[in-house]
């Protein structure tokens, strides 16, 4: 009897399991479609669980039997849109409001330990918008951010400190590595990571697969972050901005030609094809409303700033989108500001979708996952009413939004 059992359970062990029912499918027709590099008329998107199983034109991608049929209403379907640079949104009701603008992933570029944690126990609720974080800038010690708490930020001075530092961010669930360069621009400069320190925090991150995000503010940084190989540059760094050179753009209605020595460094980052995020709205609320002294002066300055822009798109620069929510009083939400200076700039629409959706992924470390609509992705994406290609309004006028393969905004 006891060898009859014995076999019994043996046998039962070696039976395959039960086959899991595939999780139920969408399809997503009747509108435009924009995967992410073209634009097709007629297009069908096929969602399974939370990725995407397939894209492309109505006339040759399958529908499947048992996919429930969204009608995208001749609207234009797209990537999610992603706002690649925030600061303390950690709050599902603060991530609720991206995500009912279309924006459904946001990257904290320096979360203190409060935000950390709430990030990483999040609260039951509504859906909001997906979150990854970097956790504290890597910095050197006393160095940015001088005028916050030492919880967000994380002094190295050595290499074998940065490395220790990258291995305990990684261990904590950190989804890419910040890392400061910047003095304060101030009569008392603040401490900048060495050039060791800093070569150790990009070997040990790439070691780990992470992305290495430099905040950049001032161009004399810029070729320690490019000959250390980081991946990624927070913020157009400024050409001088003295007084001289405001009254200077004042006088005249036609941007100035910026220094040669200048447009070497830009040049230099185009040629690295690596995202820069300029976030230039919070450079005009912070930078240029501290050096201006009137209007004029501060209108002045961003005008550099859009100059400089414009220079790096004619440079074959990428760009990638971020408003650095949180840290200058903007609004959570869509980037509509951002987006306006990367016009003024002369983006193309579709240079500026692409900086929303797979650049900005990309500058997020999550290339792969996020920002484009093709097999394998994870099924976040929105229908909007109109064209972005032809009218950039159209992100103003959200229809859908699709989160983790999930409706979460809209019928």
């Amino acid at each position: 009897m006891l060898l009859a059992v014995l076999l019994v359970l043996l046998l039962g062990a070696c039976q395959p399991a039960p086959a899991q029912p595939a999780p139920a499918s969408l399809a997503i027709m009747n509108g435009a479609l924009w995967d992410g590099s073209q634009l097709i008329a007629d297009g069908v998107v096929i969602l399974r669980g939370n990725r995407i199983e397939a894209a492309g034109p109505a006339g040759t991608t399958p529908i499947p039997a048992d996919a429930r049929i969204v009608d995208a209403g001749g609207g234009t379907i797209l990537p999610g849109l992603i706002d690649g640079h925030v600061h303390n949104a950690a709050e599902p009701e603060i991530r609720r409001k991206f995500l009912e603008a279309g924006v459904t992933s946001v990257c904290d570029t320096g979360a203190g330990a409060v935000q950390l944690r709430q990030y990483q126990n999040p609260q039951e609720g509504l859906p909001a918008a997906r979150a990854y974080f970097a956790g504290p800038f890597l910095s050197a010690p006393g160095g940015y951010p001088a005028d916050t708490d030492d919880s967000a930020r994380l002094g190295v001075g050595t290499p074998e400190e940065a490395r220790q530092a990258v291995q305990q961010l990684a261990a904590g669930g950190a989804d890419f590595i910040k890392v400061a360069l910047d003095d304060g621009r101030s009569d008392e400069p603040l401490p900048v990571l060495s050039t060791e320190v800093l070569q150790a925090v990009t070997d040990e991150a790439h070691r780990l697969g992470l992305t290495v995000r430099a905040h950049v503010l001032d161009v004399r940084y810029l070729d320690a972050a490019l000959d250390a190989g980081v991946d990624a540059i927070e913020h157009i760094p400024a050409p001088e901005l003295s007084r001289q050179v405001f009254e200077l753009w004042m006088q005249r209605d036609l941007p100035l030609p910026l220094p040669r020595a200048y447009l070497d460094e830009l040049q230099r980052l185009a040629g690295r094809q690596i995202p820069l995020t300029p976030t230039i709205e919070v450079l005009e609320r912070r930078t240029c409303n501290a050096v201006a002294r009137s209007e004029k002066e501060r209108t002045a300055c961003v005008r550099v700033y859009i100059e400089a822009l414009r220079q790096y798109r004619l440079l074959g620069g990428l760009i990638a989108l971020g408003s650095d929510y949180g840290s200058a009083g903007m609004a959570a939400g869509l980037p509509w500001r951002e987006m306006e200076f990367m016009q003024q700039a002369g983006w193309s629409n579709a240079q500026i979708l692409t900086a929303a959706t797979s650049n900005a992924a990309r500058a997020c470390g999550q290339a792969g996952e996020i920002g484009s609509l093709q097999p394998g992705y994870l099924a976040d994406l929105i229908i909007v009413d109109g064209n972005p290609l032809e009218d950039l309004t159209a992100l103003q006028r959200v229809l859908t939004v699709v989160l983790n393969g999930q409706i979460v905004i809209g019928d």
